[in-house]
């Protein structure tokens, strides 16, 4: 299996194996957890001059793995337990493989913060690992550099959607008659935001609401904008229908900032994609229910 990065394992200054990530994955559990896939090799060594006393006939002992986030300041994710593979973790003349897999609960407050400092960046994880080698009864420090891994947009995107962080609302339009193409485009201007959040690209998010709204608008007189605005109207009365032109005024003008040069400098933080995502999504539910009725009474 390809291996994300590696780091030589070393005993008394003789290098002995080594270690490495797999990839990273979650499991179904009330806690979100980041489930690690760990590769070990543990070899032996022994000098033919004499000179290095072998190393050989050992195992490893008090096994600790911390999981940090490779920012500036490093900070620790928490510290991963083993849960799977490997247990009697022995070296071998001919060089012993071993897996094992450790996990670590990541909150969903973690997750926030992790994802706002992300950005459109991959995820870059340090994984650190401490052991000690139990050989003729003694024990010997094992050194091991941190592993500095990336783990790509699909496979944490994957890690975010079964953790639960990146549940994708499911809009539910309703529909007099045949599905309304018009209506099913707006939907699927949606989630192709929600999926440009999830990896993220968060301007592109936020356009995709303009489009999702034009969309919702097609098939109506005129300017889809005006129209919106009038279909509000109709619905709702001029007071309370006004301000809900409002707020498609304001989606668009947000949107607007992703698109043309005087909103070239405009970066959108996560929270306020998800927000403007958020309004869009009921936006367009509000919409479909609104022409789902006036349809059915033509």
């Amino acid at each position: 299996m390809a291996r994300l990065a590696e780091s030589r394992l070393s005993i008394n200054a003789t290098t002995v194996g080594a270690v490495w990530v797999e990839g990273v994955h979650a499991e179904p559990s009330f806690e979100p957890r980041l489930t690690l896939r760990i590769g070990l090799e543990l070899k032996e060594a022994v000098d033919q001059d004499g000179r290095v006393p072998p190393v050989r006939d050992y195992r490893l002992s008090d096994l600790r793995m911390q999981l940090r986030w490779a920012s500036p300041g490093g900070r620790i994710i928490g510290c991963l337990l083993p849960c799977g593979g490997s247990q009697d973790l022995r070296s071998a003349d001919y060089g012993a493989t071993h897996q094992l897999s450790a996990a670590v609960p990541v909150s969903h407050a973690i997750l926030e913060q992790i994802e706002t400092e992300r950005g459109e960046a991959p995820a870059k994880l340090v994984l650190e690992f401490w052991a000690a080698a139990v050989m003729s009864g003694e024990l010997h420090q094992l050194h091991v550099q941190p592993v500095e891994f990336v783990v790509s947009h699909e496979e944490w995107g994957e890690f975010l959607r079964m953790s639960g962080f990146a549940e994708v609302d499911v809009l539910e339009v309703r529909r007099v008659g045949p599905p309304s193409e018009h209506l099913k485009r707006a939907v699927e201007h949606m989630r192709e935001a929600r999926a440009f959040i999830l990896t993220g690209h968060l301007n592109p998010a936020v356009g995709k609401c303009r489009m999702a709204l034009e969309a919702a608008a097609t098939g109506l007189e005129g300017d889809p904008w005006k129209a919106l605005k009038a279909l509000a109207e109709e619905s709702m009365g001029d007071r309370v229908g006004g301000e809900y032109s409002k707020m498609v005024s304001a989606i668009k003008q947000l949107s607007s900032e992703t698109f043309h040069d005087y909103g070239a400098d405009t970066e959108y933080g996560r929270a306020e994609a998800k927000f403007v995502v958020r309004i869009t999504e009921d936006l367009v539910v509000l919409i479909s229910v609104i022409r789902s009725h006036r349809e059915g009474e033509g």
